[in-house]
C-alpha cells in the first residue's frame, strides 16, 4: 500500500488541515502546535516499539532508546502546556530528531517501511488520546 492510499497517512494529512484551519478561525496555533506533538510522539513510540529483522538486528540501538524514553516524557510535558510552547520550539523538535535519528537512515528497506508505518497508526492513537 502506497504512503498515498494509506488511510493513516490519509488522517493524519486531514488532522493537520484540520488543526490549521481551527487555528486560522480562533487566531492562535494551538491545535497545528498538537497535531505535530502528537506525530513527534508517534515518531518517538514507533522507535521504542521497533522489532529489527535478522539483516539489522545487529545494529545498537539500546543507547538510541534511552534517549527516546526521555524525550517522550519531555513529549507529554509538551503537550501539557501546549499553549505556553513557542511554536518555534516545536519547529526545532524536528530538526533535533534528525540528528538524533541519523542512525535509522542505516536500516533496511522493510525495517524503514515497518518504521514509518508504525508512526502513521501511531499517530491516531496519539490523536485518540
Amino acid at each position: 500500500m502506497s504512503q498515498a492510499t494509506d488511510p493513516n497517512q490519509k488522517f493524519l494529512v486531514s488532522e493537520l488541515r484540520t488543526a490549521i484551519q481551527t487555528d486560522e478561525a480562533n487566531g492562535d496555533q494551538h491545535e497545528e502546535k498538537l497535531v505535530y506533538l502528537h506525530y513527534y510522539q508517534a515518531m518517538l513510540q514507533a522507535v521504542l516499539d521497533l522489532q529489527l529483522c535478522p539483516q539489522d538486528a545487529g545494529k545498537a540501538l539500546t543507547l538510541l532508546k534511552a534517549r527516546v524514553n526521555r524525550l517522550m516524557r519531555q513529549a507529554k510535558n509538551y503537550i501539557r502546556t501546549v499553549d505556553a510552547l513557542p511554536y518555534e520550539r516545536v519547529q526545532a523538535l524536528f530538526k533535533e530528531t534528525r540528528t538524533l535519528f541519523g542512525d535509522m537512515k542505516d536500516l533496511c528497506a522493510d525495517c524503514l517501511a515497518a518504521l514509518t508505518r508504525s508512526i502513521l497508526v501511531n499517530v491516531r492513537k496519539h490523536r485518540a488520546s
